[in-house]
């Protein structure tokens, strides 16, 4: 969790509407699968069922880079923080909206067993 649990002070003190716990999604504006994303899944996100127990907070590489120091290997990267601040599930890349639906159903599911 490194460098990630002091990024979640800011992340989450500007995020408290958020009810089980933060999807946080690094992403960049150049980056073809971020755009994919945010075409298929992130425009309408905020819309779902989903959405109620994870509240999406986009963060931009750039900003981690310059802002916070903090280097982020690959965009996009989706990481599920629980309201404790501990991280719950992490993938990288996006591939299709199929497989992002899987890994966010695979948190919630383990939010649900704590």
């Amino acid at each position: 969790m490194n460098w990630l649990k002091y990024m979640l002070v800011f992340v989450l003190i500007s995020s408290a509407q958020a009810t089980t716990g933060t999807l946080l999604v690094i992403t960049t504006s150049w980056c073809p699968s971020c755009k994919k994303f945010e075409k298929e899944v992130g425009q309408m996100y905020n819309k779902t069922d989903e959405a109620k127990q994870l509240q999406m907070i986009r963060v931009s590489k750039e900003e981690l880079e310059d802002r916070y120091f903090l280097t982020a290997y690959m965009v996009p990267t989706f990481i599920i923080i629980d309201s404790a601040e501990n991280e719950i599930n992490r993938f990288r890349g996006y591939h299709s909206s199929e497989t992002f639906w899987m890994n966010i159903g695979n948190a919630l599911g383990a939010l649900k067993k704590q």
